[in-house]
């Protein structure tokens, strides 16, 4: 079932969707959470990072990220092909963007994050995007 509704969250994305993308990587983050930093873990908060990103909430973005490649790391595991592509794409221009504003160490918070910290974070986002907020 998480993995259906990643799917569904990738293609909401796609369309350009993004509260139904965030609602979807939300409800498919819920089911994984519970087998703690794994990959599928991993690629439900790099869908919903994805859904900040193109919201313009850059920093929260690279907050969830940086906790997506501290997962990555920990499980010595990469994202599939699709996620990965949105992920690195998506990465290069926070990048660019994070730069300029010096605004880097949002990735590294991410990375630093706690569980609770991570959860807290992806939950903010799902309910900021839900009522249009940045």
């Amino acid at each position: 079932m998480s993995w259906a509704l990643h799917n569904l969250g990738h293609i909401a994305l796609d369309a350009g969707d993004l509260w139904t993308a965030a609602t979807r990587f939300r409800e498919s983050i819920a089911l994984r959470r519970r087998g703690g930093p794994t990959l599928n873990y991993a690629a439900g908060l790099a869908g919903l990072a994805a859904v900040a990103f193109r919201s313009g909430a850059l920093v929260d973005a690279a907050r969830l990220y940086g906790a997506v490649a501290s997962m990555l790391d920990t499980t010595h595991t990469v994202l599939a092909p699709a996620d990965e592509h949105v992920r690195s794409a998506d990465l290069a221009a926070v990048h660019a963007v994070l730069d300029r504003q010096g605004e880097v160490a949002a990735l590294e918070g991410g990375r630093t994050a706690t569980p609770a910290e991570i959860d807290s974070l992806a939950a903010a986002i799902a309910t900021k995007i839900a009522s249009g907020e940045r």
